[in-house]
């Protein structure tokens, strides 16, 4: 009998051994499963943030590469009419020592009265050029669509002041005071 209860509780001993030891083991696979989840829920949490990073940074890069592009041809266009204004002085520089050079001397009342002539039909030729000019940029601001938008019709604008600068060898300021003496605002 004694052999059969040290037996039994032998049993139980083993039995409860090997119940505490299997519990242990679910505690730890729970365990690890809880970890899992929650590194997943991190992981997932971090590529979203990680995502709209690259978006926010991929926006910044598009606006300041625009932003560089709009300065840039802002720029360009001032240098090309200042480029303009410079050949343009140039010539008439080259042009007025070649004229001085040629140009017999005579008696300082002779010059006078040789200028005059020479003012009022340079005056004419210019005022001819101007009318010209204005012409062409009228007519191409009544060729743009009505239909425009502001910001379309602005671009639109540029676009024509750009063609006439070009067309007509002249730079942005001398557009500019044709445009303002003949009271034009587009």
């Amino acid at each position: 009998m004694r052999v059969m209860v040290a037996a039994v509780l032998l049993v139980v001993v083993v039995g409860l051994t090997w119940m505490n030891y299997h519990r242990g083991q679910d505690k730890i696979t729970a365990g690890q499963t809880e970890v899992r989840k929650e590194a997943g829920k991190e992981i997932a949490a971090l590529s979203s943030q990680a995502d709209s990073l690259t978006t926010l940074l991929g926006a910044q890069q598009s606006a300041f590469g625009d932003s560089l592009v709009r300065k840039d041809s802002k720029y360009q266009a001032v240098i090309d009419s200042l480029e303009q204004a410079m050949q343009l002085s140039d010539k008439q520089v080259a042009d007025l020592k070649l004229a001085a050079k040629t140009k017999p001397k005579a008696t300082q009342t002779a010059s006078a009265q040789k200028k005059k002539p020479v003012t009022t039909v340079a005056t004419d030729d210019t005022t001819k050029r101007h009318r010209e000019i204005l012409a062409y940029y009228k007519d191409r601001f009544k060729t743009l669509p009505t239909d425009l938008s502001e910001y379309e019709r602005k671009v639109a604008v540029n676009e024509i002041r750009q063609e006439t600068i070009q067309k007509f060898a002249i730079t942005t300021v001398q557009l500019d005071r044709i445009r303002s003496d003949n009271n034009l605002t587009y």
